[in-house]
């Protein structure tokens, strides 16, 4: 029998394709150049949209608006990047500077990356080194663990703005050594593990390693309690790991605890188990938790090694841990995570997209045989007012709610040398949002008042960009082979996935180019030639 709908829908995507192909695109002209005597080693964006970069000749930073350098530190030449440790939801840096002989001692220093002026430094801590550190904005303090004299690290509290000390444990990892994780080959930081959750101004609960959490006093730095977790012997829950995040219940009287197969629920007040001794059993390690009206909902499948698991979704009472859904979803083959819409819960899963009723677990299809080009699967599902947003590193695709595909636009990979270097700076920070992606994405989720949001919003510059986060979120920038108007190469695409129409484009003709992308302000930062970096406004 002739498919009529079949017919239709590969009408509409060709006529789609014709009118993408139409439209007249020309690369884009640079907008200005910053030029240096030495090579450029590296160069990072900040949440305030500076660029820092990192050269033989000294660490500078640059106007983003002109290319003009706001100020350069010649004690800093030759330094490595991940010594450059940018402090989430702030305008400041934490970066290590050698003193004494032959620069045999180091200290930890933070910076206003903006100003360039120092704001304080360790040298009244006692630490040389670093292992990383987590901002708890409700103190407006800085979790840091140092390494001094003693040559064992341990955490210190200390004030933001002027590094005063509020506490330091020298018994805080006793018998719980934190999970570390590789920044570089000589360098290890804790960040990476599940941030410090603050259930009250007062207190905060952590789990940096994979036997027991637990809660401290933020004043003292002393422990209220600890439980130990069976499940988390198995492995820490660290979100480098793949683990959701932990969650927190309404009213802050339950923190629940992603572990291997399981989801634990524990009292904020005691760190007694709300379900009893046993946690609730689940198919796989917890990739995405979510709190609803109706339930927990949880997806997840095998670890991070591709074993011990298999695809769910699955609805779990608040209350017991019991499942509340007469059979799990498991059509999960090759998934995005879940996206919630009124009371349904909709997926992508081997070219569906599913729509589960959240209270029953019943389901429907949306939409069937979603192809990407590339040998690519969708990577990434949202709902827009147009239908269903379906991105991956070449592909963009909005799906009707009817089911009809509206456009597909695609753009050849290029080569895999340029493919995995741009990856490293560009699609493995979310493509940017300005390398400012865990401190926007944590104030986004964040409650308008949370201390979260007062922070990164009380930041003139931080502020500006932060608003502009939702328009910027209507565009891909995608990494191929290109051909506008005039030339032809390699470089990136601007495309709106809001129509599918390739916006703007800029030819690198560069095989191995290494350069930032500014989502928020459409700006592409290319380093030329090692000793240039030319900007293009997209």
């Amino acid at each position: 029998m002739y498919n009529y709908k079949s017919a239709i829908n590969t009408v509409l995507i060709a006529c789609t394709l014709v009118i993408l192909i139409a439209v007249s695109v020309f690369s884009a002209e640079s907008e200005w150049t910053a030029e240096f005597k030495k090579d450029v080693k590296w160069m990072q964006l900040t949440p305030t949209g500076h660029l820092i970069v990192g050269s033989d000749e000294g660490l500078f930073s640059i106007d983003p608006s002109d290319g003009t350098i706001l100020w350069k530190d010649e004690n800093l030449k030759g330094m490595k990047e991940e010594l450059f440790e940018i402090i989430p939801l702030t305008q400041y840096a934490v970066i290590n500077k050698s003193k004494g002989f032959m620069g045999g001692l180091n200290k930890l220093t933070v910076i206003d990356y903006v100003s360039g002026k120092e704001k304080w430094n360790s040298d009244n801590l006692d630490i040389h080194t670093s292992a990383g550190q987590f901002i708890i904005p409700e103190k407006k303090a800085l979790f840091l663990l140092g390494q001094g004299a003693s040559g064992r690290p341990w955490p210190r509290l200390v004030n933001l703005e002027d590094g005063a000390l509020i506490w330091g444990n020298k018994d805080f990892f006793k018998k719980r050594n934190p999970q570390m994780f590789k920044l570089s080959k000589f360098k290890l930081t804790i960040v990476g593990n599940q941030n410090p959750l603050v259930d009250t101004d007062e207190t905060m609960i952590t789990c940096m390693n994979g036997k027991a959490i637990r809660k401290w006093d933020l004043n003292t730095g002393q422990m209220i309690w600890e439980t130990e977790l069976k499940e988390l012997k198995k492995a820490s829950p660290a979100l480098n790991f793949g683990y959701a995040p932990f969650q927190l219940e309404t009213d802050k009287s339950v923190v629940y605890i992603p572990a291997v197969k399981s989801l634990y629920a524990v009292s904020t007040k005691d760190g007694s188990l709300v379900w009893g001794k046993k946690p609730a059993k689940l198919d796989g390690m917890p990739y995405q938790v979510e709190l609803l009206d109706q339930g927990i909902l949880v997806k997840g499948g095998p670890n991070s090694l591709g074993k011990d698991g298999k695809p769910y979704m699955m609805l779990l009472d608040p209350a017991t841990g019991e499942h509340k859904w007469k059979k799990k979803f498991d059509k999960l083959k090759r998934s995005t995570g879940f996206v919630i819409k009124d009371n349904s819960a909709y997926v992508y899963s081997d070219k569906n997209i599913y729509k589960i009723d959240i209270a029953t677990g019943t389901y429907e299809e949306c939409a069937k045989k979603i192809k990407f080009e590339g040998k690519e699967t969708p990577n990434s599902l949202r709902i827009t007012d147009e239908g269903f947003s379906l991105t991956s590193s070449q592909n963009v695709m909005m799906v009707g709610f009817d089911g009809t595909i509206k456009f597909h636009t695609y753009h050849k990979a290029p080569g895999s040398s340029l493919f995995s270097k741009i990856a490293s700076t560009a699609i493995m920070t979310a493509i940017n949002v300005g390398s400012a992606a865990d401190g926007i994405s944590r104030a986004q989720r964040s409650s308008t008042g949370s201390a979260s949001y007062s922070l990164m919003t009380s930041n003139p510059y931080m502020s500006k960009r932060f608003k502009a986060t939702k328009s910027a979120d209507k565009y891909m920038y995608i990494l191929g082979n290109l051909k506008s108007d005039n030339e032809k190469g390699p470089g990136i695409a601007k495309v709106n996935k809001l129509t599918g129409k390739t916006e703007n484009m800029i030819i690198l003709k560069d095989k191995k180019p290494v350069y930032e992308v500014d989502n928020i302000e459409s700006k592409i930062f290319y380093i030329k030639d090692k000793k240039k970096i030319i900007c293009y406004s997209l």
